[in-house]
Formats: C-alpha cells, structure tokens, sequence
C-alpha cells in the first residue's frame, strides 16, 4: 500500500537527518514482535497478511517500526506503529500535522483524543484519504492511514479496536 511507504521513508529520511544532541535519551526500541502483536484483526476489516515491521539503527540510536495492511470492499487501510524510543525526529510527522491544525484551508487537521491520548487527524476529500496519528506516552506514534476515505469515516474508532492502553503499558521499557 502506498500510504505505508511514504510513511516509513519519511521516517528514515528524519532519523537520517543531522545528528542528534547529547542530551536527546534515547531507549532501547520495543521489538518488532511484540510492537506487531498490537496490529490485531479488526472488526469489519480484512487482514491483508500478518503484521510486520523491522528495526533500524541510526547515528541516535534504534527505533521499531511495525504495520499491517487491511481491505474493505474498495477501501484500504494501513496502521503503523512506530517506537521512536526517545529519538524526537520519530515524532516530527506529528508535530508538522499537529501545526496544521491551527491552520486555514480546505483540508485543516483537527486535534482529537483517542482513549486519553493526544492526536490529530485531517480528511482530504480530493484525494479520499484520511490520517489520523496518536502520540502514546510521549513515545509511541499510532499511524493510521485509509485510503477511499468518505468524510463518514471515524478513524477513532478503528484506532479504539487496538489496545492502546497495554501499549501505554511499555512506554516505560
């Protein structure tokens, strides 16, 4: 899906960007497997596979990456997950898409909260996509991404179909 791999290049292309301050505390990333095991099956929604995902290093330290591809009839969604481990460039996406939200314009985001946690999400009807990201624990970034969005569709409600709280659980790891 196309949606994922801007997503995952983005976030190289930040974690590849500049060097990281001293001060920046970084930790050790969750493994793939167990940030996988949150990428469940959801309600209404076919699987397209098993959940995936890998780790990188970089010059800052490690982060994990995780996401699953899912169909519905014409519509298609991706959910990543990401543990940027302290890295703060993981969250740049968020924070660029957060800014947006005080922003004018046919498209704006708009600041949510999904089971007590910060997010933002933006419903571009021309292109019939919609994103909707959430900030866990100032540490993990919850992507979702649906493509033949309508302005019916609640992402919110998908993202609650995840256990958001138990992976709130691992942010002090």
């Amino acid at each position: 899906m196309k949606m994922r791999w801007f997503w995952i290049l983005g976030l190289c292309a930040l974690f590849s960007m500049g060097q990281a301050s001293a001060q920046q505390s970084a930790k050790k990333p969750i493994p793939v497997e167990k940030l996988a095991s949150f990428l469940k099956d959801l309600t209404g929604w076919k699987a397209e596979g098993q959940a995936e995902g890998q780790t990188m290093k970089v010059a800052e330290g490690s982060y994990t990456v995780a996401y699953r591809s899912y169909s519905q009839g014409d519509k298609g969604l991706e959910i990543t997950l990401v543990d940027g481990a302290g890295i703060k460039l993981a969250y740049e996406d968020y924070e660029d898409l957060k800014a947006e939200a005080s922003a004018s314009g046919p498209n704006p985001a708009k600041m949510v909260t999904v089971a007590g946690f910060p997010g933002v999400e933006i419903f571009e009807k021309e292109s019939e996509t919609a994103t909707l990201m959430v900030l866990i624990k100032e540490r993990f970034l919850l992507i979702i991404d649906l493509e033949g969005a309508t302005a019916k569709d609640d992402l919110k409600a998908i993202a609650n179909q995840l256990d958001l709280k138990g992976l709130a659980s691992l942010a002090g790891s």
